[in-house]
């Protein structure tokens, strides 16, 4: 290899770590002040006794949000009607233009069902959905 290279290499070679944050589903579903929230409601589909719906929330405007950061994040949930019960299936990650820059599954079995809080945006949705 090109010696010349050898420097160039060492210094880049941190950026994709640094550009790639690592969240959880539980995280990135989360609400952040200055964020919008659309509950889709074409999304919801009832198959045996669980109910899914998705959510996209808006983050901040380019300018106030980091760099890299996703401008959209799409939240996927599972409903127990009956239970009162949720839990997050998936999120996926946007870029500015539209285009997917990450999915995260959350695998049956593996996200727990929890009663959302009354008057909580959670709790409003699985309303609607339901």
């Amino acid at each position: 290899m090109n010696r010349r290279l050898l420097p160039l290499l060492a210094a880049l070679a941190p950026l994709p770590v640094l550009a790639q944050a690592s969240y959880s589903a539980d995280e990135l579903a989360t609400v952040q002040f200055g964020e919008r929230v659309v509950y889709d409601a074409q999304s919801v589909r009832t198959l045996g006794e669980l109910t899914r719906f998705e959510v996209m929330i808006t983050a901040r405007p380019p300018s106030e949000r980091t760099p890299g950061s996703a401008a959209e994040r799409k939240v996927r949930y599972a409903a127990r009607c009956t239970a009162g019960e949720l839990a997050i299936a998936g999120v996926t990650l946007y870029d500015d233009s539209g285009r997917m820059l990450k999915t995260i599954v959350v695998p049956p079995g593996a996200g727990d069902y929890v009663k959302p809080a009354a008057g909580s945006n959670e709790a409003q949705w699985m309303s609607r959905a339901c």
